[in-house]
């Protein structure tokens, strides 16, 4: 059984392709956008922008087709909510953060960011995520301040959010599973506390 790897090209351009098309339906374009709300909290990394995915298919999420306004008003809409959409070329290096697939067994085109690359094994794809790329370049996000950097207030309310949790789970803690979730919760939230600015 033959393992095929699919990187996608880069979105700009198509590369010739003799790989057998990838068993998929496909994906739309997208593009992404943070919200100054939205922080999560990596140990190893310190608190990075969550990163929301807008999908440029006509229909959806107020999308156009083409000719008749495509995403302007989508992205009105998401900016309007507080949310700032990222450029394509909001990259270390410059390249689009949108890959795609154009190869696939439906004929569309399988968008995706260029962080995923996929593994067909006989008739079931595997999506594989290069997640120390991703959260670099989430990092670089805020280090290049390309987006604001997180209000401290709200990286507490988010802390606040996650204790609650811990709380609630207080009275399942005889069970060792939950003991042992609730302990290393606890130890991400007191590194995230630690974290703050």
């Amino acid at each position: 059984m033959a393992i095929q790897e699919y990187e996608g090209e880069a979105y700009q351009g198509a590369a010739v392709d003799d790989r057998p098309p990838l068993r998929s339906p496909g994906a739309p374009a997208f593009r992404l956008m943070v919200h100054p709300e939205q922080w999560e909290f990596i140990p190893e990394v310190g608190w990075l922008p969550h990163i929301k995915r807008m999908s440029l298919a006509p229909g959806v999420n107020g999308v156009a087709h083409a000719g008749r306004g495509g995403d302007t008003a989508a992205r009105a809409q998401y900016i309007d909510q507080g949310f700032q959409i990222l450029r394509y070329t909001d990259t270390e290096d410059g390249r689009s953060y949108m890959s795609k697939v154009s190869r696939t067994t439906s004929g569309q085109p399988l968008h995706h960011d260029r962080w995923h690359s996929f593994k067909q094994i006989g008739n079931s794809v595997m999506p594989v995520r290069d997640r120390d790329g991703y959260n670099a370049w989430r990092k670089r996000l805020v280090e290049s301040k390309t987006i604001e950097a997180p209000d401290p207030d709200v990286l507490r309310a988010i802390l606040s959010r996650k204790a609650d949790n811990i709380r609630r789970t207080q009275a399942m803690q005889h069970i060792p599973e939950m003991k042992a979730k609730r302990a290393a919760n606890q130890k991400t939230l007191d590194a995230a506390s630690k974290a703050i600015k």
